[in-house]
């Protein structure tokens, strides 16, 4: 599984903003999805409990992987 530092960072600084910009969370839970363009960044409140998306990495895909405009290598470096 991939679980990124950077993303982890990035996550936590776009739903503090949300926060702060909205000034209340969404009741419940959301796992943000594997996307290669990093999302939109809104106004809209955050839902309460945000997981990060965790690929499976295999020797197939791991040349091919890409989360918000990182490749495998630059997500791990």
């Amino acid at each position: 599984m991939l679980q990124p530092p950077v993303i982890e960072g990035q996550l936590v600084v776009r739903i503090a903003a949300q926060l702060l910009a909205a000034g209340e969370t969404k009741s419940g839970e959301t796992t943000l999805p594997v996307d290669e363009e990093k999302p939109e960044l809104t106004a809209d409140p955050p839902f309460e409990t945000t997981f990060m998306m965790s690929p499976q990495v295999t020797a197939e895909n791991i040349d091919s992987i890409q989360i918000w405009g990182m490749s495998f290598e630059e997500l791990n470096t």
